[in-house]
């Protein structure tokens, strides 16, 4: 609110504070319905790591790795995503997952292998993606 004396050349702001209201994210909603990370995509970017993670019942989620540098070695995303897919795994589904990182076809492409952790069979789905 802003508040001028007539005649004065003093003005006085008084702050007010104003909270914008971020648009809350589906994606927990959609993930949750979307099932359980079966593999996940890793490539280099124009401009930044990016990935794709496919679920169990068909679902996509994509976007870029923000806090690796894209001239750091792949190994350093792989592990950010990694970290990235787990915890919506544990949250989403109540499982601990771990990735199997392979070399996809493409250069700077690599496909992870989900799996749910303790067990030897695999939870991918996805076999016309991987070649």
């Amino acid at each position: 609110m802003l508040k001028a004396t007539c005649g004065s050349t003093r003005a006085t702001m008084t702050r007010m504070r104003f909270r914008r209201r971020r648009p809350k994210s589906r994606l927990p909603e959609i993930m949750r319905k979307a099932g359980p990370p079966t593999l996940a995509l890793l490539y280099r970017g124009r401009e930044k790591w990016r990935y794709a993670i496919y679920t169990e019942h068909g679902g996509v989620a994509d976007g870029y790795i923000g806090e690796v540098p894209l001239a750091a070695p792949w190994e350093a995303a792989g592990e950010r995503l990694e970290l990235k897919v787990s915890a919506w795994a544990r949250e989403l589904h109540g499982v601990d997952v771990e990735i199997e990182w392979s070399p996809a076809d493409e250069p700077d492409w690599w496909t992870g292998e989900v799996t749910i952790a303790g067990q030897p069979e695999t939870l991918c789905h996805h076999g016309d993606l991987e070649g």
